[in-house]
């Protein structure tokens, strides 16, 4: 089984629910799709973390950032894995909110200048422009984004400008046959 079908098959399998759900965008829903389920397992990890190398190797910029919590393991994962290739690689997180205490720091992690968006699923994609917006208010240059799942607004963060990856679209996750593929 490739990594693809693998990390396909593990959000489908384990973070693919129904019900009646309301997205962080305020829409409803029937379904919701919990990345943060696997997203702290270590295999789905390893595969994840290869095929976002595999795009930003593509696009030669080597550090990474996300919200948290969902892009906190993405951007671990995606670190590593980059640094395991030979790149050395950076990643900063962006806080929901600043702290009052300690550094009261909005961004967390090293300097850096150019850094791939990570993103777990995108449903309208404003909290990714929000983040976005925060790091170029820092002079921090983002002009791509990766996300392991679109719900349909990837095409709100192509139209502000900037490249956009999913690793799976909804559609893929939605219509992906957990039976056919069981024993391939």
């Amino acid at each position: 089984m490739s990594k693809r079908e693998f990390v396909l098959r593990k959000i489908r399998e384990e973070a693919f629910l129904e019900g009646e759900f309301v997205l962080s965008s305020g829409q409803k829903s029937n379904f919701y799709i919990d990345v943060k389920k696997v997203s702290f397992t270590g295999d789905f990890l390893d595969a994840v973390g290869d095929m976002i190398c595999d795009i930003a190797e593509k696009l030669n910029v080597f550090d990474f950032c996300g919200v948290e919590l969902g892009g906190v393991p993405l951007v671990c994962s995606a670190i590593l894995k980059m640094n395991q290739r030979g790149s050395r690689s950076r990643g900063i997180i962006i806080r929901k909110g600043k702290k009052d205490y300690g550094t009261s720091k909005l961004i967390e992690g090293p300097s850096v200048s150019k850094v791939i968006f990570l993103e777990d699923v995108i449903t309208t994609g404003k909290t990714t422009l929000e983040g976005i917006e925060i790091l170029r208010q820092n002079k921090i240059e983002v002009d791509s984004v990766i996300a392991v799942v679109d719900r349909g607004g990837g095409k709100n963060i192509i139209e502000k400008g900037l490249r956009f990856f999913a690793l799976f679209s909804l559609e893929e996750i939605k219509n992906f046959n957990l039976a056919e593929t069981k024993h391939k």
